[in-house]
């Protein structure tokens, strides 16, 4: 299970009556921006280690608001560990001072593309959400262009992927400033649960088959054995679990079952990314996973990570051996419950359109994957990439004709 999912602003529910080169920044004289805020390049492992107790400060400050743990420190720690330092892949952040604190911290990982030098999110590099970290307020708009103009002029990239962007997030605006920009969306249903007073409050919304069939599945799974679900929170179990989630994901592979890159592209990397950051979790609070047992044997199990009132699913799998039983859907409601007892407030199943979100939820969000050219030789590369997409799309229209 892991952290949380887009929401609007929140309703009441209805039963409530540094080091590097420096730049200093310029922004337009008005009552946004009553100082000018300084800005640093950090492209060193050293000057990157340095920032953690800035950025730990500015994660505190702003993580219940609409923030994942994403963009934390261990997050980006992770990733520059385990994905980018192996790869031979360089660090570039942009941090942005405000009288002297942190108040902007835009991490990114640079590589070779082919031809190209390009940038992403530091971090997994997959499916995580992606945002800079930014002070809330009226200066934040001027605080994102700054950095994204120290992005363009030197870092040295032709095109920057930023990519799970949510509608929430800070960056989000800028994107559509950016000439040139390609995007494309994907679907991530949530569950706000903060519209409804308690567990039999939501059930009651949900349709009669959906609950008959609930019930039934339960039924019969409890015919074969005691069903247990778990929060999983011992060192030990932890690891067996994760154990067990990486086993299904290979199995799933080796089925057909799984787009070998939407698992990373690598299971080995995605092994040691994981490991790393779910131990952090742990140790943070952060972590979430949980766990439905068959006579003390894992069926389901869902890794997921809570960030003040949000809760975000990430990876959720099940025995196919069970598949009959349904654990899958058996676990998803073991944990909604879990959440409403917990004070979660939004249950993000992130992105993907299967279509049992939708028994549950018929609230989405589009989250963007944006292409940035910052060069002549970027605009070249998202114009291939246009033709490229055009073609597919061709051959796909013929072979349905």
């Amino acid at each position: 299970m892991g952290p949380l999912g887009a929401q609007p602003t929140p309703q009441p529910n209805r039963c409530e009556v540094g080091q590097g080169a420096r730049a200093r920044a310029h922004p337009p004289r008005s009552e946004a921006a009553a100082s000018a805020p300084s800005f640093d390049v950090v492209t060193t492992p050293e000057a990157f280690a340095a920032l953690e107790p800035e950025w730990r400060t500015l994660w505190a400050r702003l993580s219940h608001t609409h923030y994942h743990y994403s963009q934390s420190f261990d997050w980006a720690r992770r990733g520059w560990e385990c994905v980018a330092r192996p790869n031979g892949i360089r660090i570039f952040a942009v941090v942005g001072r405000d009288r002297g604190r942190a108040a902007l911290i835009w991490p990114l990982m640079v590589r070779r593309h082919r031809a190209w030098r390009t940038a992403q999110w530091l971090g997994s590099g997959t499916s995580e959400y992606g945002d800079v970290l930014v002070e809330p307020g009226p200066a934040a708009p001027s605080w994102l262009a700054q950095a994204w103009s120290i992005i363009r002029s030197r870092s040295g990239i032709d095109f920057v992927r930023l990519d799970h962007v949510r509608p929430d997030a800070a960056i989000a605006a800028l994107i559509p400033e950016v000439p040139g920009a390609r995007s494309s969306f994907a679907r991530a249903p949530y569950l706000p649960l903060h519209r409804w007073c308690d567990w039999d409050d939501y059930r009651r919304t949900r349709s009669r088959s959906f609950r008959s069939n609930q019930s039934r599945r339960r039924r019969r799974l409890a015919e074969r054995g005691s069903v247990s679900f778990q929060l999983v929170e011992t060192p030990e179990r932890v690891a067996e679990t994760l154990e067990w989630i990486f086993e299904q994901k290979k199995r799933a592979l080796e089925r057909g079952r799984l787009d070998a890159a939407a698992w990373f592209g690598s299971a080995a990397v995605h092994r040691r990314f994981l490991e790393a950051i779910v131990g952090d979790a742990r140790t943070a609070g952060t972590l979430a996973l949980t766990a439905l047992t068959l006579d003390g044997r894992i069926i389901a199990a869902d890794l997921g990570f809570r960030c003040g009132d949000r809760l975000e699913s990430l990876i959720a799998t099940y025995d196919p051996e069970w598949a009959f039983y349904s654990p899958g859907r058996i676990l998803l409601e073991e944990t909604v419950q879990w959440c409403f007892a917990r004070g979660v407030r939004v249950f993000d199943m992130r992105m993907g359109d299967e279509g049992y979100k939708y028994d549950w939820t018929s609230d989405e969000v589009r989250v963007g994957s944006h292409l940035l050219p910052c060069t002549v030789w970027g605009r070249a590369y998202a114009a291939m990439s246009d033709a490229k997409r055009w073609l597919e799309k061709l051959r796909s229209t013929r072979r349905a004709g």
